[in-house]
């Protein structure tokens, strides 16, 4: 079977043409248990399937298509015509994610090249800033994600936060931490308000 694409329900609590009511997936006069929406007359109806366990969930499920659904991590241990070859329909989703220009671009900016050694991410040498090549790359990383999940409106403060995090990393081989810093910053953006909260 070609063009298909499917992704279980459950980490999301919605699924195209399954919604439990003609109100869609939430109703329109939902108010979340907080004193604030209730003292203002305000409704939030989104956030009625933002419960913990839809998020959870919604978080694993992340988790998951960035390490056992990316093509490129699959590569270097098989092929994707031999991943296709023994793919089940009901075993598991099918698709495949692809970090392929975020690690371009992360290694560009650490590096000055797309080989796949990323050899100075833990070069100590700074700049005339006082940051690492490791840091210039992670602000790289952060400026593409930021316009490509949050359209360039990403918080000061939160974003100085993940970059601290993300500078702080420091996991196995090069290869294996600079696959870890742009995992754990997609996964963090995409699990934040900003992200999940449309304003």
């Amino acid at each position: 079977m070609t063009g298909v694409y499917w992704f279980n329900d459950t980490e999301l609590g919605q699924m195209p043409l399954r919604s439990r009511s003609v109100f869609n997936f939430y109703s329109p006069d939902f108010i979340p248990s907080d004193s604030y929406f209730t003292s203002n007359g305000l409704v939030a109806p989104e956030l009625e399937i933002q419960t913990p366990p839809n998020l959870i969930s919604f978080s694993n499920a992340i988790d998951d298509a960035l390490h056992d659904h990316e093509s490129n991590e699959i590569q270097s241990w098989t092929t994707l015509d031999a991943l296709a070859g023994n793919a089940n329909l009901w075993w598991g989703e099918l698709y495949l994610t692809d970090l392929s220009d975020e690690l371009t671009i992360f290694e560009l900016a650490l590096d000055g090249d797309s080989n796949g050694d990323y050899l100075a991410i833990n070069d100590a040498a700074v700049d005339g800033n006082g940051d690492t090549a490791k840091a210039r790359a992670i602000d790289a990383l952060l400026d593409h994600l930021d316009l490509m999940l949050l359209a360039g409106q990403m918080e000061s403060g939160y974003r100085s936060e993940l970059r601290t995090a993300l500078i702080n990393f420091n996991d196995g081989s090069n290869n294996d931490e600079a696959r870890l810093i742009i995992t754990v910053a997609i996964r963090a953006i995409v699990t934040s308000s900003a992200f999940m909260i449309q304003k």
